[in-house]
Order: C-alpha cells, then sequence, then structure tokens
C-alpha cells in the first residue's frame, strides 16, 4: 500500500476468528507491521474491509455510532512486542500483553461464525494468544 505522500507501507494481516454482533460481520484480525508509518494498521485494516470497532477515522459513522454501543475504545491492542537484540545481547527480545478486560468484554458479546472462531475467541479472552 503507498499512502497518498507516496511513502510506501507494509503489513501483515491474518483473520482469526469470524463472529458477528447484532447481525453486523465482524473479524478478529492479527497484524504484523513491517514498516511504521502513522495510522497504517487502522488504514491497512479499513483497506481490506476489516476496519477496527471503534475507529471514527476509517469507519462509517454510523459504522462508528453501534461499535461504541459494545466497545468502549478503538479495539486495537499490541499484543506481542519483540525485536532483535543487540549485538551485546544473545536472544532476541518478546514481550506479551493480554487484552485489558474492556477488550475482552468486547469479544464477549461477539456470536462466533464456527467452531474454529469459537475456540479463537475464548483463547483471546483467556490469555491464551498465539503467536503468528
Amino acid at each position: 500500500f503507498r499512502s497518498p505522500a507516496g511513502r510506501p507501507s507494509r503489513s501483515r494481516l491474518k483473520v482469526t476468528a469470524l463472529a458477528a454482533r447484532q447481525g453486523c460481520a465482524m473479524s478478529l484480525v492479527l497484524i504484523r507491521i513491517v514498516t511504521g508509518r502513522r495510522h497504517q494498521i487502522r488504514l491497512h485494516a479499513a483497506h481490506i474491509g476489516h476496519p477496527t470497532v471503534g475507529d471514527s477515522r476509517y469507519s462509517a459513522a454510523a459504522t462508528f455510532r453501534e461499535d461504541l454501543a459494545s466497545c468502549p475504545r478503538n479495539f486495537l491492542h499490541r499484543y506481542r512486542l519483540g525485536f532483535a537484540a543487540s549485538i551485546e545481547e544473545s536472544a532476541d527480545l518478546e514481550v506479551l500483553e493480554p487484552l485489558p478486560p474492556d477488550l475482552s468484554a468486547t469479544l464477549g458479546v461477539l456470536t462466533a461464525t464456527g467452531a474454529a472462531s469459537a475456540a479463537a475467541l475464548a483463547a483471546w479472552r483467556l490469555g491464551r494468544t498465539k503467536t503468528w
């Protein structure tokens, strides 16, 4: 994807669960950023038809209002941060952070589409996230 300013940006997206909320289709998407641009995750997710829940900038106004009924904020969470260690370090570094209670509660109001999606949503709610 290339921004209007002409700078390239790249993300890898993986749909891990499909669900619905009050008849509206929802997806739980894992995103791995390759480059770091402002709004990159939100823009790329919206571009492929998976805007983040509670995103007032990249979602339709009606969708944003509906999202606020079940999610108090933009549903965007960095659960894993990993980077290569310095030359002096012997191993790469990784930090994992489970979903905060408000986002976990938001997953709780979704109806999963199929057994695999139900298992993925339950794992995320319980903090048993899988790496990419």
